[in-house]
């Protein structure tokens, strides 16, 4: 029973519990007639709704269900939670993952769900892939109200942030098409991303990195111009439905790109609240004129970078490697601990 992102939750439930158990359920936290068999309505009415919101719905009910059991107190309780992590059982996809899904979430007053942070931290990842299932404007508005808790120097909030969705995204996309052959420069750089001459270690780090997305895709290092039709999916923001990009004063002092940044990175973390995916991209800054031309923006404000924002396509290959980090003894110390 595959319907939309949320497929994994209602397929371990139907592996677990029978198909028409599985089927019920969903029928009945989308309020349609309980046949147990799935058709082109259900399928339909799925797909109408916030992942996440019908995510934790089934999850409700999955869990009570289980905790119904006589067998709850004993199985459940005693042993399975306390065996290998939700991380791993998630991964596995088993009931237990959706019943740890469900105790690790939780429904703020809204009756939106709600990550661990240290959940969202580990399972954050620039995601290149992107389903097209739309954003509600009342969740990219709440991710963003949220993030602003981010800190920054003096309490001097520098971002300023433009949400794109549906005919303005569009439009910006067909605008830069014709111009793919002037990637990877595009139109000149409001800043510079990299140093010139990038040293050690961290040369080998952004190579390395680029060789694993490439290597994700099939795609020969030699092969230039495969590269660049990669490379250019970013204009097209991966075809995630909604595009963030991130603005500050051109007068502020690194102090406050710092902050900038900050607040970039809880958006990120944010938006893994509500079952999103990101990718920040930095690769609009080449494009700084076109964007800045497109927002209409005054010329005392500039382009920082660009996000894509939305469900992830968990079956594209691009989704399915992480970044590597370096061991903490490299990059920290501790001292009278």
């Amino acid at each position: 029973m595959r319907l939309c992102s949320s497929s994994r939750t209602v397929d371990a439930y139907g592996v677990h519990s029978g198909v028409s158990r599985a089927a019920k359920v969903l029928q009945r936290v989308l309020g349609l007639p309980v046949t147990g068999i799935v058709g082109d309505g259900d399928i339909a009415a799925t797909r109408k709704h916030f992942t996440a919101d019908l995510i934790a719905r089934v999850c409700d009910e999955r869990l009570a269900f289980l905790k119904s059991l006589k067998t709850w107190p004993f199985i459940f309780c005693r042993s399975s939670f306390r065996k290998g992590s939700p991380g791993i059982q998630r991964r596995q996809g088993v009931t237990l993952g959706v019943v740890l899904s469900a105790r690790y979430m939780r429904r703020d007053r809204r009756g939106a769900m709600r990550m661990n942070i240290r959940d969202a931290v580990a399972s954050r990842f620039s995601c290149r892939a992107f389903l097209p299932t739309p954003v509600p404007q009342s969740i990219v508005r709440e991710i963003l109200e949220l993030s602003a808790r981010a800190p920054s120097g003096s309490n001097l909030q520098p971002w300023l942030v433009h949400a794109l969705t549906g005919e303005p995204l569009m439009r910006l996309k067909k605008q830069l098409e014709p111009r793919y052959g002037e990637l990877p420069r595009g139109d000149g750089p409001g800043y510079e991303v990299f140093p010139a001459k990038l040293h050690e270690p961290y040369r080998t780090r952004r190579f390395d990195v680029g060789l694993q997305l490439y290597e994700s895709l099939g795609i020969a290092y030699e092969d230039r111009d495969a590269r660049l039709r990669q490379y250019a999916r970013n204009l097209v923001f991966f075809d995630a439905p909604v595009a963030l990009f991130f603005v500050i004063e051109r007068t502020l002092h690194p102090a406050q790109w710092a902050d900038l940044g900050m607040f970039v990175q809880t958006v990120m973390l944010v938006a893994r609240g509500y079952d999103l995916h990101t990718c920040a991209q930095q690769a609009w800054v080449p494009w700084s004129k076109t964007v800045e031309q497109f927002l209409e923006l005054p010329p005392a404000q500039m382009l920082f970078c660009g996000m894509a924002l939305g469900q992830a396509n968990e079956s594209a290959p691009e989704n399915a490697w992480r970044s590597p980090r370096e061991p903490i003894e490299k990059w920290a110390t501790f001292s009278g601990f």
